[in-house]
């Protein structure tokens, strides 16, 4: 059986890859957030200080809230960024602050990345998340 040349082949439909600025030093993190954004074809540009902060084209911030700075920088997003944030489950003020700041999400770190192909895969989700009950 053959195909009519004329006839178009099958239409691929590409999604818009997200683009998503990271705020994270720690090199295990980096690592396991580039291997799932590849995954789900997201671009992933990482940032050690908030210093560095680019938010320049995002479609999503990720902040791992354990480091210096990280809230401040949070604040002074532009209104509308979406932000997850994620940190020890145990430090409960950090993460209250966080959402206080204007995250749109904030996970405790086992959450954030047992739910990061989702989060990547499709933006962060609801902003009613509760961030002491978290983990």
């Amino acid at each position: 059986m053959t195909s009519d040349p004329g006839e178009p082949g099958p239409r691929v439909v590409q999604s818009p890859v997200m683009h998503v600025v990271a705020l994270v030093a720690d090199l295990m993190d980096r690592t396991r957030i580039g291997a799932v954004a590849s995954g789900v074809g997201a671009d992933v540009k990482f940032v050690s200080r908030p210093a560095q902060l680019d938010l320049g084209g995002a479609d999503l911030v990720v902040v791992d809230l354990h480091l210096d700075g990280a809230i401040g920088a949070i604040s002074g997003f532009p209104d509308g960024t979406m932000v997850v944030g994620f940190g020890p489950h145990v430090d409960t003020a950090r993460l209250k602050a966080a959402h206080a700041a204007g995250c749109t999400r904030v996970l405790a770190r086992s959450a954030f990345f047992s739910q990061l192909p989702d989060i990547l895969g499709s933006g962060p989700g609801s902003s009613d998340v509760d961030p002491t009950t978290a983990d």
